[in-house]
């Protein structure tokens, strides 16, 4: 795995000596051992997770926003009653993205080119890496309407749901008040409260799936590793100086599913119970945002 200390040490020095424009994010979450008695009767999962992010506009002004990104994330998934070596897996994308400003509409889109495998590929991806271990991701979001009132209306193709797959985007932003937003969408809702210049509270309920190319340890077979659940969130924001935040996270995993393939070579279907993840994130620059697995066109539309 890469260790949380090289995460630090390239995040926070490519972001001493890079422009104030730039925006940088590092987390780490942990969710608590959960039965998963579909897959044996003594079976449970426990989860960590660490992700760093970089973006920086090309081009910015008050309507539009051209900008290029760095987004990795690590995994960890931990067994007891299973026979499965512990899971260690990767993702990386490059995200570009786009909004555009005109009248009352507005345009929020991205695309990301990614891999998503596991990490004895990861570690030497130019020797072990194979076309089964890319994958694409994007969306396209138009806002139509007043800044108080806008309805949205879109299309995404990601991992939200477990595997690859194309979705629509449907729903209505409100904005009751100069700190107040809400988004009531499919499928990602949420509602964001800036209560004073320091501090925001936001709340919200999104898809948790994603999917992973693993290959055994010997290199002889490959399987993917999908997970799927939907994360309901709570987050509290604090900016501590002129540039620098904390974000504070609780967030409670329903409708869980893991399906992957075990050191025997027998495929394993589990769902584990409920369970709490919680994540601390320190940012540079923007709010620090936190997203299951994957860069949303959500992210970019505050």
């Amino acid at each position: 795995m890469v260790r949380p200390s090289v995460l630090l040490t390239l995040l926070f020095g490519a972001t001493a000596s890079a422009s104030d424009d730039l925006t940088a994010n590092i987390g780490f979450g942990r969710q608590g051992e959960a039965a998963m008695s579909d897959a044996g009767p003594s079976a449970a999962v426990a989860a960590k997770e660490h992700y760093t992010s970089l973006d920086w506009p090309v081009h910015s002004d008050d309507r539009n926003l051209l900008a290029v990104g760095f987004h990795y994330q690590y995994t960890r998934y931990e067994y007891t009653g299973i026979n499965s070596r512990n899971r260690d897996l990767h993702h990386l994308q490059l995200p570009v993205r786009l909004r555009v400003a005109n009248g009352d509409r507005r345009l929020n889109a991205y695309v990301a080119p990614g891999i998503a495998t596991s990490s004895n590929v990861f570690k030497d991806f130019l020797n072990r890496g194979s076309g089964g271990d890319w994958y694409f991701s994007g969306a396209v979001e138009v806002e139509i309407g007043e800044p108080g009132r806008r309805w949205l209306l879109g299309a995404a193709y990601d991992r939200s749901f477990g595997e690859s797959r194309m979705y629509p985007i449907l729903g209505l932003g409100l904005a009751p008040g100069d700190n107040l937003n809400l988004r009531l969408a499919y499928p990602v809702s949420g509602i964001t409260w800036e209560y004073s210049d320091r501090n925001t509270m936001r709340a919200g309920v999104m898809p948790a799936g994603f999917e992973w190319r693993v290959v055994t340890d010997d290199f002889a077979s490959d399987f993917d590793y999908r997970v799927e659940g939907f994360r309901t969130h709570l987050n509290w924001t604090h900016r501590l100086f002129e540039r620098w935040s904390i974000d504070l996270s609780a967030a409670y995993e329903t409708d869980r599913r893991h399906e992957f393939v075990d050191d025997l070579g027998q495929p394993v279907v589990g769902y584990p119970q409920d369970e709490w993840i919680l994540a601390i994130t320190f940012g540079v620059g923007g709010t620090p945002r936190t997203f299951p697995h994957a860069i949303r066109v959500e992210s970019i539309v505050d």
